[in-house]
């Protein structure tokens, strides 16, 4: 039976320590995901962390390159040259509000798959809007969020 989704509140997820080496309960995290990824096509969403519906575990999904990819124990840094955007993200932590947040422009991004697998992706699959994608959604695993690192502006 598939989790109803449920956007907690954001002062929840702001600063939130979520522990790097519990282990992964494949079955539960394919269900929960299932239900996740229906909700973002629902409402064409991008990316939702297992914090942001109340899960304590670093874990999200997230449309990257066309498809729902399930990413646990995510984690990114830099391309080479370490080039930065300034690039207008939403979130659904925080409905009808938008900021401006400095974000990596290409990453070298690794993560698990509920299926134990070690993925790790670089150079076009993981520059602008991908990379944009991945690293807000790892901030969340991080107890981090654009109102956090951004600078709010209208939307």
């Amino acid at each position: 039976m598939q989790r109803k989704i449920k956007i907690i509140p954001a002062k929840r997820i702001e600063g939130i320590r979520l522990r790097k080496d519990l282990p992964i309960d494949a079955p539960a995290i394919h269900e929960t995901a299932q239900g996740m990824i229906e909700y973002l096509k629902k409402i064409k969403g991008l990316g939702l962390a297992a914090c942001q519906i109340g899960i304590p575990e670093r874990w999200f999904v997230a449309k990257i390159d066309n498809q729902y990819i399930i990413c646990i124990y995510p984690a990114y840094k830099p391309i080479a040259s370490g080039k930065t955007k300034m690039w207008r993200e939403t979130c659904l932590s925080y409905p009808n509000e938008a900021y401006n947040v400095r974000r990596y422009q290409k990453i070298f991004a690794t993560w698990e798959t509920p299926d134990g697998d070690n993925i790790t992706e670089c150079a076009n699959m993981f520059g602008n809007q991908d990379a944009i994608i991945f690293q807000h959604e790892t901030d969340h695993c991080n107890g981090k969020t654009i109102k956090m690192i951004g600078q709010r502006v209208r939307k």
